[in-house]
Parts: C-alpha cells; sequence; structure tokens
C-alpha cells in the first residue's frame, strides 16, 4: 500500500493544476508509475515527462538496450514497480529472456550477447557504486560512441532516482507484473 496516495484522476488535483493535468495525460496517455507521486509538483512532472518521452523517441540507443539498463537498474535498486513495468517493456523489445533471467537473479553474464553482457555489467556498477569498470566503459565507449555512452549513463541515474521516489512511496508492482524477486 503506497504510503501517500497516487493521483490518477483530475479531482484529486486542485483546480490550478488541472492544466498540467491534461497536459501531462495529453504527452504520456495517462497518469501512471512515477506521476501519480510527481503529480504532488506538477511543474517538475512536466519537466520530468519529457525526459522519459526523448528517450522513448528520439535517443540513439535502441528500446532493447534501454530496456537492459533500466531492467538492471531499477533490479539493483529492488523497486518492484518499475521491475514489473520494465520486464513488460522488455519483452516487447526483443530482450532475450536469458538476459532478463540474468538480472533478475543477479546473476552470472557469460553467454550472453556482449553489449547485453556489459550494459548490464555498467548498470549495476553505477548503481552499486560509483564508477564503472574500464573495460566495460571502453566496450561501451568504442562501440556506441559518446554521445550514446553518456545517454545511457543519464539513462542510468534517471531510473535510480525514478526507483528512489518509487521506493519512498511504496508503489506496488501492477496487478499481474513479473513479481520482483525477494533478495
Amino acid at each position: 500500500m503506497p504510503r501517500i496516495a497516487p493521483i490518477r484522476t483530475k479531482d484529486q488535483v486542485p483546480p490550478e493544476h488541472h492544466a498540467a493535468f491534461d497536459q501531462l495525460v495529453a504527452m504520456r496517455g495517462g497518469i501512471t508509475g512515477p506521476s501519480t507521486f510527481l503529480m504532488y509538483t506538477p511543474q517538475l512532472n512536466l519537466r520530468y515527462s519529457p525526459i522519459v518521452s526523448y528517450y522513448r523517441e528520439d535517443s540513439p540507443i535502441s528500446l532493447h538496450h534501454q530496456e537492459v539498463a533500466i531492467m538492471t537498474t531499477v533490479r539493483e535498486k529492488r523497486s518492484a514497480y518499475p521491475w514489473g513495468a520494465h520486464v513488460a517493456r522488455g519483452r516487447e523489445a526483443g530482450v532475450p529472456e536469458s538476459v532478463i533471467d540474468a538480472i533478475r537473479s543477479r546473476g552470472g553474464l557469460d553467454g550472453l550477447d556482449a553489449d547485453d553482457a556489459a550494459i548490464t555489467r555498467y548498470a549495476r556498477q553505477l548503481t552499486s557504486g560509483t564508477r564503472a569498470d574500464q573495460a566495460t566503459f571502453d566496450h561501451l565507449h568504442a562501440k556506441f560512441g559518446n554521445q550514446w555512452l553518456v545517454e545511457l549513463t543519464l539513462l542510468i541515474g534517471h531510473y535510480q532516482g525514478t526507483a528512489t521516489l518509487l521506493n519512498a512511496f511504496e508503489l506496488e508492482a501492477a496487478p499481474g507484473a513479473d513479481p520482483l524477486p525477494g533478495d
């Protein structure tokens, strides 16, 4: 049960925030996930949502690689709602079950596609510590370049923040979503 009521409908916000609510619904199709808490600060939410839209629509990082990074990040942060949501998105983006299983179990990466393994390792290192090892960084940099690696790094940081928000307010996974493993 969330610690504060998630905002999902316009009648939950004061009239002075109705325009922001409508704008966000137009941008995102609805108020779900992190936006249900960010609606307590609608002006911040209006700035937050375009970042998500940018990654989904304009980033040079494929949706497949984004989902590998996001799943790894929210798994490491033990955040139930985005884990369930992004396992489904990962499958839609073509992430193999072997990669999802390795992320879920926090297991080894041997035998996985080299790029998926490097992205998972990079996200694990940045999420659990402060730096990525040089070999992982060099692999991703050589393969994808500066812009891609900057965007991947910021995507990981963005989802660390999202996971922190959702953990603080205890947003549980949606019904039927892939459950976050217990540790």
